[in-house]
Protein backbone atom coordinates (compact mmCIF):
# COMPACT_ATOMS: atom_id res chain seq x y z
CA UNK A 1 0.00 0.00 0.00
CA UNK A 2 1.21 3.40 -0.88
CA UNK A 3 1.44 5.16 2.66
CA UNK A 4 2.75 8.31 0.78
CA UNK A 5 -1.18 9.31 -0.25
CA UNK A 6 -2.62 8.53 3.09
CA UNK A 7 -3.59 11.57 4.87
CA UNK A 8 -2.14 12.34 8.31
CA UNK A 9 -4.27 12.18 11.29
CA UNK A 10 -6.26 15.05 11.95
CA UNK A 11 -9.02 16.35 14.18
CA UNK A 12 -11.36 15.96 11.29
CA UNK A 13 -10.52 12.14 10.52
CA UNK A 14 -9.50 10.34 13.83
CA UNK A 15 -12.17 8.50 15.43
CA UNK A 16 -14.13 8.49 11.73
CA UNK A 17 -14.58 12.20 11.74
CA UNK A 18 -16.68 12.47 15.09
CA UNK A 19 -13.77 14.82 17.19
CA UNK A 20 -15.95 17.67 14.87
CA UNK A 21 -19.44 16.58 15.79
CA UNK A 22 -19.03 15.79 19.48
CA UNK A 23 -17.36 19.46 19.98
CA UNK A 24 -20.25 21.05 17.88
CA UNK A 25 -22.68 19.06 19.85
CA UNK A 26 -20.74 20.36 23.44
CA UNK A 27 -20.27 24.02 22.06
CA UNK A 28 -24.37 23.91 21.30
CA UNK A 29 -25.14 22.95 25.14
CA UNK A 30 -22.27 25.65 26.32
CA UNK A 31 -24.55 27.90 24.49
CA UNK A 32 -27.79 27.20 25.56
CA UNK A 33 -26.39 27.25 29.27
CA UNK A 34 -24.70 30.92 28.53
CA UNK A 35 -28.38 31.84 26.91
CA UNK A 36 -30.03 30.39 30.37
CA UNK A 37 -31.31 33.16 32.31
CA UNK A 38 -31.03 31.02 35.31
CA UNK A 39 -27.18 31.11 34.82
CA UNK A 40 -24.51 33.89 35.87
CA UNK A 41 -22.97 35.50 33.12
CA UNK A 42 -19.88 35.64 34.88
CA UNK A 43 -19.08 32.24 34.97
CA UNK A 44 -16.47 30.55 31.99
CA UNK A 45 -18.32 27.55 30.22
CA UNK A 46 -15.30 25.32 29.04
CA UNK A 47 -15.23 22.41 26.73
CA UNK A 48 -12.77 19.75 26.92
CA UNK A 49 -11.61 16.92 24.50
CA UNK A 50 -9.66 14.06 25.68
CA UNK A 51 -7.77 11.54 23.28
CA UNK A 52 -6.87 8.26 24.54
CA UNK A 53 -4.37 6.22 22.61
CA UNK A 54 -4.06 2.52 23.96
CA UNK A 55 -0.99 1.17 21.42
CA UNK A 56 -1.24 -2.43 20.44
CA UNK A 57 0.56 -5.29 21.57
CA UNK A 58 2.65 -4.96 18.87
CA UNK A 59 3.18 -1.03 19.32
CA UNK A 60 2.64 -0.87 15.16
CA UNK A 61 -0.74 1.24 15.77
CA UNK A 62 -3.16 2.45 18.91
CA UNK A 63 -6.87 1.92 19.56
CA UNK A 64 -7.86 5.69 20.02
CA UNK A 65 -11.05 6.99 22.12
CA UNK A 66 -12.76 10.57 22.43
CA UNK A 67 -14.35 11.74 25.34
CA UNK A 68 -15.96 15.16 25.25
CA UNK A 69 -17.14 17.02 28.25
CA UNK A 70 -18.20 20.62 29.24
CA UNK A 71 -18.71 22.09 32.15
CA UNK A 72 -21.46 24.22 32.49
CA UNK A 73 -22.75 27.47 34.67
CA UNK A 74 -24.47 26.10 37.67
CA UNK A 75 -28.36 27.73 37.23
CA UNK A 76 -28.64 30.51 39.98
CA UNK A 77 -30.19 29.32 43.28
CA UNK A 78 -33.38 30.01 44.46
CA UNK A 79 -34.52 31.23 47.99
CA UNK A 80 -37.68 30.94 49.36
CA UNK A 81 -39.60 30.23 53.14
CA UNK A 82 -41.29 27.57 54.86
CA UNK A 83 -42.80 28.07 58.45
CA UNK A 84 -44.11 25.60 60.85
CA UNK A 85 -47.26 24.87 62.02
CA UNK A 86 -49.57 22.19 64.20
CA UNK A 87 -52.36 20.30 62.55
CA UNK A 88 -54.34 18.29 64.92
CA UNK A 89 -51.20 16.35 66.74
CA UNK A 90 -48.86 16.76 64.09
CA UNK A 91 -46.20 19.53 63.07
CA UNK A 92 -45.95 20.11 59.43
CA UNK A 93 -44.21 22.57 57.06
CA UNK A 94 -46.10 24.92 54.79
CA UNK A 95 -44.77 27.59 52.45
CA UNK A 96 -46.79 30.72 53.80
CA UNK A 97 -46.69 32.18 57.14
CA UNK A 98 -49.72 30.60 58.79
CA UNK A 99 -49.64 33.74 61.62
CA UNK A 100 -50.38 36.06 58.25
CA UNK A 101 -53.72 36.67 56.47
CA UNK A 102 -53.53 35.82 52.86
CA UNK A 103 -53.72 39.10 50.45
CA UNK A 104 -55.20 36.53 47.44
CA UNK A 105 -56.55 33.52 49.00
CA UNK A 106 -58.43 32.77 45.59
CA UNK A 107 -55.28 32.52 44.00
CA UNK A 108 -53.91 30.26 47.25
CA UNK A 109 -56.99 27.84 46.49
CA UNK A 110 -56.03 27.53 42.41
CA UNK A 111 -52.54 27.13 43.19
CA UNK A 112 -53.33 24.35 45.64
CA UNK A 113 -55.63 22.62 42.92
CA UNK A 114 -53.14 22.42 40.05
Amino acid sequence: MDTESMPELSLFNVVGGAADERFKREVALVMENWMDPNTTAETKRTVTMEFSFQPFDNRQGAEVSLTVKSKMAAADSVTGQVFLTRRKDEIVCVPFDPRQEQLFPEQRAEEKRK
